[in-house]
């Protein structure tokens, strides 16, 4: 069902005796245009994506995927991270999905600028630009905007720019999330 009839199912439960699911996507990538909605059209199936402003407004941070290449693409990587130099071993598959989680729970932890300093010092030591990936992995608002005018397809917000919300002040989050 969509995420509009969840409180009238709630309130009605006796009328509605057929389980049900809601489904959301976080964030506002593209392939919630190219590989979900075509599926969902076709069975008639109601969705919701939660829209990160900063991805359509190419101003978000979608360092996973840098990373994942960087990893990929290399058998060792390095950077600074609180004036130390991390080297991480990344030869085969299983190193590479080690590294991925241990630098993965850094970055979640890591302060914005802490991670501003590992992302500059990732792009000029591997060629990558985290620009290019918010420009081809996010949806562009024209998209959101075609994809929000089908009655499946349910718009809804996210926050700002995708902070981890625990490293930002009270003051902050609530900035991030308004």
């Amino acid at each position: 069902i969509s995420l509009d009839q969840i409180n009238e199912r709630l309130k009605n439960k006796s009328k509605f005796k057929k389980k049900f699911i809601v489904i959301t996507f976080d964030d506002g990538y593209k392939d919630n245009l190219t590989l979900a909605y075509p599926i969902f059209k076709k069975h008639n199936i109601p969705f919701t994506i939660y829209i990160t402003n900063c991805y359509p407004n190419h101003t978000g941070k979608l360092w996973w995927y840098m990373l994942e290449d960087i990893l990929l693409e290399n058998d060792y990587v390095k950077f600074f991270y609180q004036e130390k130099l991390l080297g991480f071993d990344t030869k085969n598959k299983k190193q590479k999905n080690i590294s991925f989680i241990k630098i993965r729970e850094l970055m979640i932890n890591a302060t914005e600028k802490e991670q501003d300093l590992i992302f500059n010092y990732l792009e000029k030591h591997y060629n990558k630009t985290l620009k290019d990936y918010v420009k081809k992995e996010s949806l562009t608002w024209e998209e959101i905007k075609k994809l929000s005018k089908d009655s499946l397809v349910t718009i809804g917000c996210h926050t700002q720019n995708h902070l981890a919300l625990n490293t930002l002040s009270e003051a902050e989050q609530i900035e991030e999330i308004l």
